[in-house]
């Protein structure tokens, strides 16, 4: 602020969907509209908690387990790709149950698991 004045750099702007749920591209947007759409329970963790190794986009809580999702939308980028492997390798050796969406693929054809 100057002279009691809000200036555009004293501002931060934060993409969020309908429900004012932060998302880090127009893509997880999309996801986390369809998530309240259809009325599921959901988390989106917005940070690492001690321990973490790493922070999924969404995570399905309204599942039997609970199921992470992933948005994955740098395709083209190398280290994305890298990254990628490696959450895919996680979640496969814990058997933890994961939802990907590759962009620009319909989100319509991408089938998440049950509510309990």
């Amino acid at each position: 602020m100057k002279d009691g004045n809000p200036r555009a750099i004293d501002l931060a702007l934060q993409l969020c969907n309908r429900a004012f749920i932060p998302c880090d591209s127009s893509y997880e947007v999309e996801m986390a509209n369809r998530l309240v759409q259809e009325r599921r329970r959901f988390e989106k963790p917005l940070r690492r908690n001690d321990g973490d190794d790493m922070l999924p986009d969404f995570r399905l809580t309204d599942t039997a387990r609970p199921a992470v999702i992933q948005v994955y939308g740098m395709e083209p980028n190398d280290a994305y790709q890298a990254r990628k492997r490696e959450k895919q390798a996680l979640y496969a050796s814990r058997n933890e149950p994961c939802v990907e969406w590759i962009p620009p693929s319909p989100l319509a054809f991408v089938v998440l698991p049950p509510a309990a």
